[in-house]
């Protein structure tokens, strides 16, 4: 059995994360790495008590033994979703691509709950959260982006409120947000 010269690679987190080391790696060729995706619980990069969020970051260059990441997706644990999806409760799963003034593109997935909602009044708050999310979203770059929708939920709260003039949500919260195209 031939053996392999095993390469050792920090995986940090992106800069939005301020680069914090998350762990060592170990690869034959460094070029294998890159587009590669790992995952991180929020806790783990941030005080904050968010314990059902992962983040996901993509490897896109690899320097001196450490690899340069960025953001890629955020995930909400399925049991987190679940606990708030019960009998007699109407869900709505409301998505939204916004561009941020940086050129970075993502795809909101988000999920709404409420007691009794007719069709009509579905549609309009699928309206309102697309428009919204897109008003907000266009004026931020990467990192303020990630600050007022997955760590303070500034954003939501701001979607939120909007939503309630049509009808109060039990739960309102993101189920995904993911990178759809970087800046050009």
């Amino acid at each position: 059995m031939a053996s392999k010269n095993l390469i050792k690679v920090m995986l940090c987190a992106s800069e939005e994360f301020d680069n914090k080391e998350i762990t060592l790696t170990f690869c034959t060729d460094t070029k294998n790495l890159i587009n590669k995706r790992f995952y991180v619980n929020l806790m783990e990069l941030v005080k904050t008590d968010k314990f059902f969020y992962k983040i996901y970051f993509r490897i896109v260059d690899v320097q001196n033994g450490i690899a340069k990441t960025i953001f890629d997706k955020v995930e909400i644990l399925r049991e987190y979703v679940s606990r708030h999806v019960f009998v007699g409760i109407d869900k709505i799963d409301l998505f939204s691509n916004v561009k941020l003034a940086s050129n970075d593109m993502f795809r909101l997935k988000y999920v709404a709950t409420f007691k009794k909602l007719n069709s009509s009044k579905e549609r309009e708050i699928r309206k309102i959260f697309e428009r919204k999310s897109q008003e907000i979203a266009s004026k931020m770059n990467l990192k303020e982006f990630i600050k007022n929708f997955i760590l303070t939920d500034k954003a939501n709260l701001e979607i939120r409120k909007e939503i309630k003039k049509i009808a109060v949500p039990i739960f309102f919260g993101i189920n995904k947000i993911e990178r759809i195209k970087t800046k050009a």
